[in-house]
């Protein structure tokens, strides 16, 4: 053979441009890359369900407070407020009036304490302690009308006294008819009845001179204790009076306090600051029964820059999924354009809901946001959660799927 062959085109074109050149070996190597991408190659495994953005915590629940027509509402869904900010205010007409009456008579009661107070003190002192000439209760006038009787009960005492003087004076006159008739006895010789005689003389001499001093103890006790009775009568009087007052202004301030508490209730404001989640079974309502839950306040996402992502899990995946497991939920046109937020699993539901279609179980992820996310996002906006629950290679996953389809 001519090796000038070997140099020519024509040789080298008919022997590499073949069908083994050509087509085998492309195809051997595509069937080695996908191989290769099969084995090496990882799929997430996911589960997709409609997600809600939840709040992390509850700052605040609003109840109805009060029975009565709501006159203003100032609720709204995703409305922000301040602490302090009304949010209903109920008719108070009867509450008002209610305390007004109750406030009257509590001020009366404490006035007429007061009054018998000083009353007892009056008394007591034995002056006028009252600054008002005349007083409503006329407690003033009762302390005049002691005054009047505590003199009157002196000037008796001294009345009598002035009768029982001439009693006094008999007295002095037997005392000195008793010396006259001392002295006009005749001396006796005999030593025992001389001694006798002027014994007897002297006994009947201070009989007599005792009689006025009795009787001037004998009245000044009378006047004390006629005084101490009649000042014990009125302290008694006023003592009762004043117990009775008391438990009454007791009774009327309990009244009252609840008066108030009623009144307070017929006006909500915001707590804390936050966002308002709206019960919409009592929206526009003009009447709502206390108790009631009628919103709830949730915290600024601006502030906490992280939300609940919420969504429910058919019983067929749940033990599939873990706590810490990535979650994506993708929003669709917020701001114009796509959003999608990452967090990872925090709780599961340890019992299911049943449905019609079969049991699902509650999920909560936690996503940590972007101050550009915190601004965009709302509570209740809703996406497509895919929640990561494997990664395995295509070739076991073409394998698992091939198996499941067979069985």
């Amino acid at each position: 053979m001519n090796s000038q062959l070997f140099k020519s085109t024509e040789f080298y074109q008919k022997r590499y441009q073949n069908f083994s050149t050509i087509i085998i070996f492309p195809l051997v190597l595509l069937i080695m890359f996908l191989l290769s991408f099969l084995l090496w190659a990882k799929k997430e495994v996911t589960v997709e369900v409609t997600g809600t953005i939840e709040p992390t915590s509850i700052v605040a629940t609003i109840q109805s407070t009060s029975d009565n027509t709501i006159i203003k509402n100032q609720l709204r869904s995703n409305k922000e407020v301040k602490k302090g900010d009304l949010l209903i205010q109920y008719s108070e007409k009867m509450e008002s009036s209610q305390k007004e009456s109750l406030q009257k008579q509590f001020d009366l009661l404490s006035r007429q304490e007061t009054g018998l107070k000083t009353l007892e003190d009056s008394i007591n002192q034995g002056t006028s302690l009252f600054q008002e000439e005349n007083d409503e209760f006329g407690y003033q006038s009762t302390f005049t009308t002691f005054l009047a009787q505590y003199d009157s009960i002196g000037q008796g005492v001294n009345s009598s006294n002035r009768e029982s003087s001439p009693q006094t004076n008999l007295g002095n006159e037997t005392d000195t008819a008793s010396s006259f008739e001392i002295s006009g006895f005749p001396v006796q010789s005999e030593t025992l009845s001389k001694t006798n005689k002027n014994h007897k003389m002297t006994s009947k001499r201070n009989s007599y001179k005792s009689i006025p001093l009795t009787l001037d103890s004998q009245y000044d006790t009378d006047l004390s204790s006629q005084r101490e009775v009649l000042k014990a009568q009125y302290l008694k009087e006023a003592g009762q009076q004043l117990a009775t007052v008391q438990i009454q202004k007791s009774e009327v301030e309990g009244k009252l306090n609840q008066a108030n508490i009623l009144l307070s209730n017929t006006t909500i404001k915001a707590p804390e600051d936050g966002i308002i989640h709206l019960n919409q079974s009592y929206e526009n309502l003009s009447t709502v029964s206390t108790g009631k839950e009628l919103a709830q306040i949730y915290p600024k996402i601006e502030s906490t820059k992280e939300v609940f992502i919420s969504y429910y899990v058919s019983s067929d995946y749940i033990l599939k999924l873990k706590k810490g497991q990535s979650v994506r939920l993708t929003l669709d046109e917020v701001g114009n354009h796509n959003m999608m937020v990452l967090g990872k699993i925090e709780s599961i539901d340890s019992s299911a809901i049943e449905t019609e279609k079969g049991n699902i179980f509650r999920v909560k992820a936690k996503a940590k946001l972007t101050a550009q996310e915190s601004r965009s996002l709302k509570y209740g906006f809703q996406g497509r959660v895919t929640s990561i629950i494997d990664k395995k290679s295509y070739f076991a996953y073409l394998k698992d799927k091939l198996f499941n389809q067979l069985n």
